[in-house]
């Protein structure tokens, strides 16, 4: 599979890849409001990269570039509020020093730095190492066994004819901390 283009974050003065797509989950919520390009390359799948903001512990949509014509050249989104800051997101977001190099991004030697947002609002900011932070996934992977969802994603992995030990790796191995 292509490694894809990596949305940017700027903060503390300092540019980061995230590592999720955060505008998906706008996205799911407008889906009125989903770009659509009818240019794609295998390393950009969804055709735009966001540049996001940490601002005042708000997180902002600096810009939204998406591939367009045939040269497949970037051109600014302008149907965006790009005003107004990032309160549809909730949850964590790991950030890799953009700087680095990290062709892979489950190296268990490099930094495991998350961001942890409410509404928007930056709440705190987790330096893991590898094993503090498969401590953390595992707590927090625990609760998630107790909902439905994990009742879906099981169910969904055994409809696949994987035994318990099997489908148990996947739900956990697509678990996302947030």
């Amino acid at each position: 599979m292509t490694m894809q283009f990596r949305d940017l974050l700027i903060y503390e003065n300092k540019e980061y890849d995230l590592t999720a797509e955060l505008l998906s989950k706008y996205f799911i919520t407008y889906p009125e409001k989903t770009i659509k390009t009818k240019y794609f390359i295998t390393a950009l799948y969804r055709g735009y990269v966001a540049t996001f903001e940490i601002r005042n512990n708000l997180l902002f949509v600096n810009e939204i570039e998406q591939l367009v014509g045939k040269n497949l050249r970037f051109k600014r989104v302008k149907k965006f509020d790009y005003q107004q800051y990032c309160n549809w997101f909730s949850g964590f977001v790991r950030i890799l020093d953009r700087n680095q190099n990290y062709y892979n991004e489950f190296d268990k030697t490099i930094p495991y730095v998350f961001l942890e947002f409410n509404e928007g609002c930056l709440v705190k900011k987790h330096d893991f190492t590898y094993e503090s932070y498969k401590a953390f996934k595992d707590v927090r992977y625990e609760k998630f066994k107790l909902t439905d969802k994990y009742t879906q994603l099981f169910s969904v992995m055994k409809s696949a004819e994987l035994d318990d030990e099997e489908a148990e790796q996947w739900v956990y191995d697509l678990f996302d901390i947030d």
